[in-house]
């Protein structure tokens, strides 16, 4: 409330009452009192235990960042001021790692997406990414209690880590991520892939090419440059039965391709589709990032997918 009002007040202006027309109204006790509360109220939807714990937490900061402004004035003035260095130090680790925890708890789908050279097999992706590996017990703990996650190209592999595919389940095609961003550049029809049951939430309101088929995903438009970091399944040799064959061995579900298995849905941790489930974008049309410039149409599908994945394995 305090920082609230003094949004509204000039320097030379000591309180609410030394500032003009509307400034005075805001910067008023009262108003910015309701104000706050009322944001508060709508942050936590209606629901005190909802924002009690960040209140708390931020109480605790504001007397951790004190104990800090204390300390550097003494030191300024060249006072001791020792005595104030381990009480800071734990306010402010005990105060921030609440607020991590928190915001992890309310946490309920992480997106890890990795344009890397492609790794050939699982062991390859979790030599590499340690910083991935390194999180696994707490990612574990976050899929196990209905968290869900979408995966992108080489980060397809970390679902192997989480134990909802085998390890032997790698996907067979993989190639690209070398070399910085550019690659191939699109014509006037887009590359494209095909949903393997175009009814899927996945694929719900996306925009497409007139006279293509019903089926018919596309991700990217005319001048845009692809990169093009591929982690798929090639049908052949272990899947050369098709996207049977893939569900068989990986225990998930296809979604979409082209004579392969490109996108695909895992169970979550409770055994079933859906809600805290894994959805994998193992293709190269799910691109983020063109170093040429393009008018974004069909691109703009990247983002109606996201919020399809979100709202299908949340709610």
């Amino acid at each position: 409330r305090f920082m609230f009002t003094e949004l509204f007040l000039n320097e030379d202006e000591a309180t609410w009452k030394d500032a003009k027309g509307i400034r005075k109204l805001f910067a008023h006790p009262l108003f910015g009192t309701i104000f706050m509360v009322v944001i508060g109220c709508v942050l936590g939807g209606l629901k005190l235990s909802a924002i009690w714990a960040l209140f708390g937490a931020a109480n605790q900061l504001l007397a951790g960042i004190a104990l800090l402004a204390v300390c550097a004035w003494l030191g300024e003035v060249g006072k001791n001021n020792k005595m104030f260095f381990v009480p800071m130090i734990f306010m402010l680790a005990a105060t921030l790692t609440s607020l991590v925890i928190t915001i992890i708890n309310k946490c309920k789908l992480i997106f890890y997406h990795r344009h890397c050279p492609s790794f050939g097999n699982y062991n390859g992706f979790a030599e590499a990414e340690t910083g991935a590996m390194t999180a696994l017990a707490r990612m574990k703990e976050f899929w196990q209690n209905g968290g869900a996650f979408v995966l992108g190209r080489s980060a397809v592999n970390y679902a192997i880590a989480l134990g909802a595919m085998p390890e032997d389940a790698y996907p067979n095609n993989v190639w690209g991520g070398g070399g910085g961003e550019g690659s191939d550049l699109m014509g006037d029809d887009p590359w494209h892939f095909y949903a393997y049951d175009i009814t899927h939430p996945l694929w719900n309101g996306l925009k497409t090419y007139p006279g293509a088929p019903d089926n018919a995903v596309y991700t990217l438009d005319k001048d845009y440059t692809i990169c093009n970091t591929t982690s798929q399944y090639g049908f052949w040799d272990t899947y050369g039965g098709g996207k049977d064959a893939f569900e068989a061995k990986t225990g998930g579900r296809a979604l979409g391709g082209d004579n392969s298995v490109s996108s695909w849905e895992l169970k979550g941790a409770s055994g079933e589709f859906g809600h805290g489930g894994i959805i994998c974008f193992g293709s190269g049309l799910f691109d983020w990032n063109s170093p040429t410039p393009y008018t974004s149409n069909y691109h703009d599908n990247m983002g109606k997918i996201m919020l399809n994945a979100f709202d299908y394995l949340t709610k």
